[in-house]
């Protein structure tokens, strides 16, 4: 695809494993109020651990990635195995 660009395309997005070391800056993006209203979620570094830690250590069926464009992260997204949505609905309630 870069070849029929004519690019490197320098900007392409990128999507990686959420990783412990992401924590801290998924805290700032869930404290953030614009977030924060939709998101819904605690944003201190011990209640991401209750919730992303069984992730990270793939105990928990779901997958997050971390968005990264140019120099850095911008954004976060999950997703689940369909056969799994209903234990994750039943854990989240």
């Amino acid at each position: 695809m870069q070849e029929c660009l004519g690019t490197d395309m320098p900007d392409a997005f990128a999507f990686r494993p959420l990783a412990r070391h992401d924590f801290a800056l998924l805290s700032e993006w869930l404290g953030a109020p614009h977030v924060a209203v939709w998101w819904q979620e605690e944003s201190d570094l011990g209640s991401i651990e209750v919730r992303y830690g069984p992730i990270v250590d793939r105990t928990d069926p779901s997958e997050v990635f971390i968005i990264e464009r140019g120099s850095g992260p911008l954004g976060l997204i999950q997703r689940a195995l369909e056969q799994f949505c209903d234990a994750i609905k039943r854990r989240r309630s």
